[in-house]
């Protein structure tokens, strides 16, 4: 279920490492579930696709779905990062596939990949506020309040446009001018 009013916020990678193995990989699973849902909110998508899906997914294809799942993150992670102004060549999305490969022969890396994608998503949280995308926390907002909270920002903005355009209209009807509309010889010879 979307919560308008989820925050997403950095997580701890060796928290998330250290309580999967005290929980014998049971803790890994929820870790995936809160990656995928600040995934999502981070980037404006509401459910492409929710965290249960994820989740149940994974328990259902005993882990073949983690495989599609870790090469999506990856790409995501990589075009938020170009939209936030990041040059660096960004390989997240074959690493992330390779781990996943790897997990069925070592059987750690999902341990691995998802600590790798934690700490990708709080490096892109820490850039939230450079690039074209910067963080705008009504961006995020898809409750009927935020829409109109946002389309009220809007039309105050056109009104203000409106408002300097008309009183642009009115100083060239009055006989006003700006100083910076005078010609600069005014000599009348």
């Amino acid at each position: 279920m979307y919560d308008a009013s989820y925050t997403v916020r950095e997580r701890n990678v060796l928290r998330g490492i250290v309580f999967s193995f005290l929980t014998f990989m049971v803790y890994s699973y929820y870790w995936v579930y809160q990656l995928q849902k600040d995934t999502n909110r981070l980037m404006g998508l509401r459910s492409e696709p929710s965290p249960a899906f994820v989740v149940v997914m994974s328990i259902l294809t005993l882990g073949v779905y983690q495989v599609y799942w870790a090469y999506r993150q990856g790409v995501k992670f990589r075009t938020e990062a170009q939209a936030r102004g990041s040059n660096e060549a960004d390989d997240c999305p074959m690493l992330y596939l390779v781990l996943q490969l790897f997990n069925y022969l070592i059987g750690v890396t999902t341990i691995v990949n998802t600590a790798l994608m934690q700490d990708r998503l709080n490096q892109l949280l820490r850039m939230r506020g450079q690039g074209r995308r910067a963080y705008d926390p009504d961006r995020f907002n898809h409750s009927p309040e935020g829409e109109i909270t946002r389309r009220a920002k809007e039309r105050a903005a056109a009104y203000e446009a409106e408002i300097a355009n008309d009183q642009l209209l009115q100083d060239g009807i009055t006989g006003k001018r700006s100083t910076h509309f005078l010609p600069e010889d005014t000599d009348e010879t």
